[in-house]
């Protein structure tokens, strides 16, 4: 346990010396900052609850999103929204942050990085991220600190056998910058990076498919939260990106957490699947976890 408490000392930050900095150090060079309360606004990724938001578009000199409050403080921060929902890791502000959606187009500085729209997801993109900062803090006057809380995780390890990672091959795949996979981009030679958790019900079991290219162990742990009742921890130690592919059943019906321990006789559960497709475990633990608060945050003023 002291481990775990000095690991996540060491990890935290404050949030609000974070914002500050990144005002002083990054911004969009203009941005456009509106309501919208069209019908299908959301888009087609994250489209339900407090992560209504379509995908947004990144290019060279563009940042463009319809999304919630709440969403653009997941990818300022470098969360993920759906892992800070479920287990309550963004708290506190007024409801309209988590159901309002807007939209926002921004002039990205010329010479500033290019991200990628699944680095932006990851956590991988610092420039934007800090833009994305200064654009909550200048326009929807945000107020957040972080703090940490004492709480039941899961603490993703190394198995006794060793690992059965497979490193992820720079290239081999493309992530998307826009809303949507270019299907028809006639040019391209390589297929699309995948990212993401997939639940298949069938009568018996939830089959679940987490597949995710070129992400590091900490993001997979975030995955992996997804379909448990706390969040997953990574203590692996192992640096770098891979690719992941882990199938596992769950005895619990769709909208109920599974237990990490039972079995289908047919399929792998968590636990078994992680071992013998990864070389990983989890083990059930308390620690202090990361928990982002919103003191006090304002509705934008009209452009």
């Amino acid at each position: 346990m002291k481990r775990i408490r000095l690991a996540f000392a060491l990890i935290l930050f404050s949030v609000s010396a974070l914002a500050q900095t990144a005002r002083r150090t990054a911004s969009f060079e203009a941005v456009s900052v509106k309501p919208n309360t069209l019908p299908g606004a959301g888009g087609p990724f994250g489209s339900v609850g407090v992560c209504a938001g379509g995908r947004p578009q990144i290019d060279p000199r563009r940042f463009a999103a319809t999304a919630t409050v709440y969403v653009l403080i997941s990818w300022a921060y470098g969360r993920d929204c759906a892992n800070s929902e479920q287990h309550n890791l963004l708290t506190g502000g007024p409801n309209w942050v988590r159901k309002d959606l807007f939209a926002i187009q921004a002039v990205v500085p010329e010479g500033s990085p290019s991200y990628s729209m699944l680095q932006l997801f990851d956590g991988q993109a610092p420039n934007l991220q800090a833009m994305i900062q200064t654009l909550l803090a200048d326009r929807f006057k945000l107020k957040i600190h972080s703090e940490s809380r004492v709480m039941p995780v899961y603490v993703l390890k190394v198995d006794r056998n060793g690992s059965k990672l497979q490193p992820f091959e720079e290239g081999s795949c493309d992530f998307p910058t826009g809303p949507q996979p270019q299907s028809e981009k006639l040019d391209q030679k390589r297929p699309w990076c995948s990212f993401g958790v997939e639940t298949i019900p069938d009568r018996t079991a939830r089959r679940v498919r987490i597949a995710a290219d070129g992400v590091t162990l900490e993001k997979f742990a975030q995955l992996l939260s997804l379909d448990l009742d706390s969040p997953v921890i990574d203590q692996t130690g192992i640096p770098g990106k891979f690719a992941f592919r882990v199938i596992y059943a769950s005895a619990r019906p769709t909208g109920v957490q599974p237990d990490i321990g039972t079995a289908q006789a047919t399929d792998a559960t968590l636990s078994t699947a992680l071992r013998e497709q990864l070389g990983l475990r989890l083990e059930s633990a308390r620690g202090p976890v990361e928990v982002l608060v919103v003191d006090s945050v304002e509705r934008p003023s009209e452009n």
